[in-house]
């Protein structure tokens, strides 16, 4: 039961990730209202006619930054992984030849091939 409940939060935590711009143009589209009235940086004016849209364009930067930065992370992360073998390669060649046919042995299986005509039995009615 524990498993299903770590398993089940690791995959929204990766879906969060994943899909963080959609977290953040469904909370602005719930949170509209506030967001105009006590957030928005041109409240004041009410001729620019943003509506909030300031507040969101800092938080999608803001989001586009993040994930920028754990990709950079990431790709540091990997680039010191070197695995470094001590052990010298050898490297082998081994020379083997084909076994061959014998002649007689190929023609007489020809000379066993049956040319009949397979028919499906029949049923007595």
């Amino acid at each position: 039961m524990l498993k299903r409940y770590i398993s089940i939060l690791l995959l929204v935590t990766m879906i969060g990730a994943n899909f963080s711009r959609f977290f953040i143009y469904t909370s602005f589209e719930l949170n509209k209202s506030f967001i105009i009235k006590e957030l928005c940086e041109n409240r004041n004016r009410p001729e620019m006619k943003c509506e909030g849209r300031c507040f969101l364009k800092k938080r999608l930067a803001a989001a586009e930054e993040r994930e920028q930065k754990q990709e950079k992370e990431a790709r540091s992360k990997a680039a010191v992984d070197v695995f470094v073998v001590n052990e010298p390669f050898v490297f082998s060649c081994t020379y083997s030849t084909p076994k061959k046919k014998h002649p007689m042995l190929f023609a007489s299986e020809l000379s066993e091939f049956n040319t009949e005509i397979l028919h499906p039995p029949t049923t007595l009615a």
